[in-house]
Protein backbone atom coordinates (compact mmCIF):
# COMPACT_ATOMS: atom_id res chain seq x y z
CA UNK A 1 0.00 0.00 0.00
CA UNK A 2 1.58 3.30 -1.09
CA UNK A 3 1.60 6.12 1.41
CA UNK A 4 -0.10 9.38 0.48
CA UNK A 5 2.02 12.37 1.43
CA UNK A 6 0.72 15.84 2.24
CA UNK A 7 2.60 18.71 0.57
CA UNK A 8 4.01 19.69 3.97
CA UNK A 9 5.64 16.25 4.07
CA UNK A 10 7.86 17.00 1.07
CA UNK A 11 11.03 15.93 2.87
CA UNK A 12 9.59 12.57 3.88
CA UNK A 13 8.61 11.99 0.24
CA UNK A 14 11.92 13.21 -1.20
CA UNK A 15 14.09 11.30 1.28
CA UNK A 16 11.98 8.15 0.98
CA UNK A 17 11.01 7.91 4.64
CA UNK A 18 7.62 7.58 6.28
CA UNK A 19 8.40 9.34 9.51
CA UNK A 20 10.50 12.23 10.85
CA UNK A 21 11.36 13.04 14.43
CA UNK A 22 10.15 16.35 15.83
CA UNK A 23 13.74 17.67 15.58
CA UNK A 24 13.95 16.98 11.86
CA UNK A 25 10.43 18.33 11.28
CA UNK A 26 11.61 21.59 12.85
CA UNK A 27 14.70 21.63 10.60
CA UNK A 28 12.50 20.92 7.56
CA UNK A 29 10.16 23.75 8.50
CA UNK A 30 13.11 26.12 9.03
CA UNK A 31 14.54 25.15 5.62
CA UNK A 32 11.13 25.82 4.06
CA UNK A 33 10.98 29.26 5.65
CA UNK A 34 14.59 30.13 4.69
CA UNK A 35 14.06 29.17 1.06
CA UNK A 36 10.89 31.28 0.82
CA UNK A 37 12.62 34.27 2.44
CA UNK A 38 15.58 33.92 0.04
CA UNK A 39 13.25 33.84 -2.98
CA UNK A 40 11.33 36.86 -1.78
CA UNK A 41 14.44 38.90 -0.90
CA UNK A 42 16.54 37.98 -3.94
CA UNK A 43 13.89 38.00 -6.67
CA UNK A 44 11.15 40.08 -5.11
CA UNK A 45 8.56 37.39 -5.77
CA UNK A 46 5.73 36.49 -3.47
CA UNK A 47 5.89 32.78 -2.68
CA UNK A 48 2.40 31.30 -2.78
CA UNK A 49 3.37 27.78 -1.68
CA UNK A 50 6.43 27.61 0.56
CA UNK A 51 6.33 23.80 0.75
CA UNK A 52 6.34 23.45 -3.03
CA UNK A 53 9.28 25.85 -3.37
CA UNK A 54 11.18 24.04 -0.61
CA UNK A 55 10.57 20.71 -2.34
CA UNK A 56 11.71 22.04 -5.72
CA UNK A 57 14.80 23.63 -4.20
CA UNK A 58 15.64 20.53 -2.16
CA UNK A 59 15.32 18.21 -5.17
CA UNK A 60 17.47 20.50 -7.29
CA UNK A 61 20.07 20.83 -4.52
CA UNK A 62 20.48 17.09 -4.05
CA UNK A 63 20.80 16.56 -7.79
CA UNK A 64 17.33 15.24 -8.56
CA UNK A 65 16.50 18.27 -10.69
CA UNK A 66 13.10 19.82 -11.19
CA UNK A 67 13.28 20.94 -14.81
CA UNK A 68 10.21 18.97 -15.81
CA UNK A 69 8.04 20.12 -12.92
CA UNK A 70 4.65 20.97 -14.46
CA UNK A 71 3.81 23.90 -12.24
CA UNK A 72 7.27 25.41 -12.42
CA UNK A 73 7.22 29.16 -12.75
CA UNK A 74 9.67 31.16 -14.88
CA UNK A 75 11.59 32.41 -11.85
CA UNK A 76 12.22 28.90 -10.41
CA UNK A 77 15.18 28.25 -12.73
CA UNK A 78 16.80 31.58 -11.86
CA UNK A 79 16.15 30.89 -8.19
CA UNK A 80 17.98 27.54 -8.42
CA UNK A 81 21.19 29.42 -9.28
CA UNK A 82 20.67 31.91 -6.46
CA UNK A 83 19.93 29.12 -3.98
CA UNK A 84 23.10 27.25 -4.96
CA UNK A 85 25.14 30.44 -4.53
CA UNK A 86 23.75 30.68 -1.00
CA UNK A 87 24.89 27.10 -0.23
CA UNK A 88 21.35 25.77 -0.07
CA UNK A 89 22.68 22.54 -1.57
CA UNK A 90 24.83 21.98 1.54
CA UNK A 91 21.79 22.53 3.73
CA UNK A 92 19.70 20.21 1.57
CA UNK A 93 22.23 17.38 1.70
CA UNK A 94 22.50 17.78 5.48
CA UNK A 95 18.73 17.80 5.71
CA UNK A 96 18.44 14.60 3.68
CA UNK A 97 20.99 12.89 5.96
CA UNK A 98 19.14 14.07 9.08
CA UNK A 99 15.84 12.86 7.66
CA UNK A 100 17.17 9.37 7.04
CA UNK A 101 19.07 9.20 10.32
CA UNK A 102 16.21 10.52 12.44
CA UNK A 103 13.61 8.42 10.67
CA UNK A 104 14.42 5.58 13.05
CA UNK A 105 11.08 4.02 13.89
CA UNK A 106 9.91 4.43 17.46
CA UNK A 107 7.86 1.94 19.47
CA UNK A 108 4.56 3.48 18.40
CA UNK A 109 5.42 3.17 14.72
CA UNK A 110 6.76 -0.37 15.12
CA UNK A 111 3.47 -1.41 16.73
CA UNK A 112 1.76 -0.62 13.39
CA UNK A 113 4.26 -2.49 11.20
CA UNK A 114 5.54 -6.05 10.77
CA UNK A 115 8.46 -6.79 13.11
CA UNK A 116 10.80 -9.76 13.34
CA UNK A 117 12.95 -9.87 16.44
CA UNK A 118 16.29 -11.63 16.93
CA UNK A 119 14.53 -14.83 18.07
CA UNK A 120 12.34 -14.76 14.91
CA UNK A 121 9.20 -13.87 16.83
CA UNK A 122 6.86 -11.97 14.53
CA UNK A 123 4.55 -9.11 15.41
CA UNK A 124 2.10 -7.85 12.83
CA UNK A 125 0.21 -4.61 13.43
CA UNK A 126 0.82 -4.93 17.16
CA UNK A 127 -0.26 -8.57 17.45
CA UNK A 128 2.00 -11.56 18.04
CA UNK A 129 1.83 -13.70 14.91
CA UNK A 130 4.08 -16.53 16.06
CA UNK A 131 7.64 -17.77 16.63
CA UNK A 132 9.65 -19.18 13.73
CA UNK A 133 12.90 -21.04 13.10
CA UNK A 134 14.39 -18.59 10.59
CA UNK A 135 13.98 -15.15 9.14
CA UNK A 136 12.76 -16.73 5.89
CA UNK A 137 9.97 -18.55 7.73
CA UNK A 138 9.12 -15.37 9.64
CA UNK A 139 8.89 -13.34 6.40
CA UNK A 140 6.75 -16.05 4.81
CA UNK A 141 4.33 -15.77 7.73
CA UNK A 142 4.25 -11.99 7.33
CA UNK A 143 3.59 -12.27 3.58
CA UNK A 144 0.76 -14.72 4.23
CA UNK A 145 -0.76 -12.34 6.81
CA UNK A 146 -0.41 -9.41 4.40
CA UNK A 147 -2.37 -11.29 1.77
CA UNK A 148 -4.99 -12.40 4.30
CA UNK A 149 -5.57 -8.92 5.74
CA UNK A 150 -4.81 -6.83 2.62
CA UNK A 151 -2.59 -4.71 4.89
CA UNK A 152 0.99 -4.27 3.68
CA UNK A 153 3.13 -2.68 6.37
CA UNK A 154 6.88 -2.20 6.31
CA UNK A 155 8.92 -5.17 7.57
CA UNK A 156 11.50 -4.47 10.25
CA UNK A 157 14.11 -6.76 11.80
CA UNK A 158 15.40 -5.90 15.27
CA UNK A 159 18.64 -7.67 16.19
CA UNK A 160 19.89 -8.66 19.65
CA UNK A 161 21.60 -5.26 20.07
CA UNK A 162 18.45 -3.34 19.26
CA UNK A 163 19.56 -2.20 15.81
CA UNK A 164 16.66 -1.89 13.39
CA UNK A 165 16.75 -2.89 9.72
CA UNK A 166 14.03 -2.12 7.19
CA UNK A 167 13.67 -5.15 4.92
CA UNK A 168 12.24 -5.58 1.47
CA UNK A 169 9.98 -8.56 0.75
CA UNK A 170 13.03 -10.73 -0.04
CA UNK A 171 14.80 -9.92 3.23
CA UNK A 172 17.31 -7.47 1.79
CA UNK A 173 18.15 -4.57 4.08
CA UNK A 174 17.04 -1.30 2.52
CA UNK A 175 17.80 0.96 5.49
CA UNK A 176 19.39 0.51 8.92
CA UNK A 177 19.41 2.38 12.21
CA UNK A 178 21.89 1.74 15.00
Amino acid sequence: MARDYEMGEWLEFAAGVDYLSADVEAIRDDFTKQVAELAESSLGVEVDDEDELAYLTFQSAVGAGVGLWEGREDWHEKFEDIAMAHHVSDLAVDLEMYAQEWAKPDQERLSQEAVIDDDYSVFFDGKHLGDYDSQDAARAAINKEMKRTSYFPNIFYINERGNIDLLDSKGNITQSWV
